[in-house]
């Protein structure tokens, strides 16, 4: 009888989960209890009691459970800590990152109005076109600022990747596995995320190499890592 298991986290889980499963290796010691990618994603988790009924049936009844830290925002009933008390004492627990990297994309922000994210337009903002505007500052002048090439300085670029692996590996320090030191080794050879919190293929599929190993079981083969959707490989030019 196959092992179960269930992936819990941001959007990042459910796709990682799909990758898992393309193994062999995975697949055959291991089952995806539940593949509904609301209940995988904590921001897209319903707060009705039926939605964490189930939450709580999987949680209850799985042999490993692979997470990312996830505090009380969402509701303490859909915290880390709240889903680890519930799971069978001989449950394999594997924790993950939150792939955040923002070396590609330093402009990038949130904005909140009374702690919610303001999501009209989309979830990410222009820091610059922000601060543009709150200086008075026309619109073709905000276009042409930040159309500039040299809008940001090389010393600038390379002190900003090296804050964001910086918050990343803070938060590897209570993670079963890590990913900055792949981020920082390739994210100038070739595009590791397509947005600040949104990795490409790439990054998560060494996640799940990583994850495999941590199990005791061979990385994907060539046709198994092929399976999954090709990233574009582009060139970060830096001087």
């Amino acid at each position: 009888m196959k092992l179960k298991f269930f992936m819990f986290g941001n959007c990042q889980a459910n796709p990682l989960s799909r990758i898992l499963m393309s193994s062999n290796n995975f697949s055959e010691k291991f089952e995806l209890i539940e593949s509904d990618y609301k209940l995988s994603a904590v921001h897209l988790l319903e707060s009705d009691e039926q939605s964490q009924k189930r939450l709580f049936q999987i949680i209850e009844n799985i042999d490993l459970f692979i997470y990312q830290n996830n505090g009380a925002s969402y509701g303490e009933k859909s915290s880390t800590d709240f889903l680890l008390k519930m799971l069978k004492p001989n449950c394999l627990k594997i924790s993950f990152p939150n792939s955040h990297y923002k070396g590609y994309n330093p402009e990038t922000t949130y904005l909140k109005h009374n702690g919610i994210i303001v999501k009209r337009f989309c979830d990410y903002h222009d820091s610059n076109v922000i601060k543009d505007y709150l200086l008075g500052k026309s619109e073709s002048d905000v276009v042409s600022s930040i159309l500039d090439i040299e809008y940001y300085s090389n010393d600038f670029i390379w002190e900003n990747a090296k804050n964001s692996l910086s918050e990343l590996r803070k938060r590897e320090m209570i993670t079963d596995i890590i990913i900055s030191d792949f981020i920082e080794e390739n994210w100038t050879k070739i595009k590791l995320f397509h947005s600040m919190n949104h990795p490409t293929n790439l990054v998560l599929l060494e996640i799940a190499d990583r994850i495999l190993t941590n199990l005791g079981l061979p990385k994907l083969n060539t046709a198994e890592r092929n399976s999954q959707k090709t990233n574009i490989e582009i060139q970060v030019i830096l001087n």
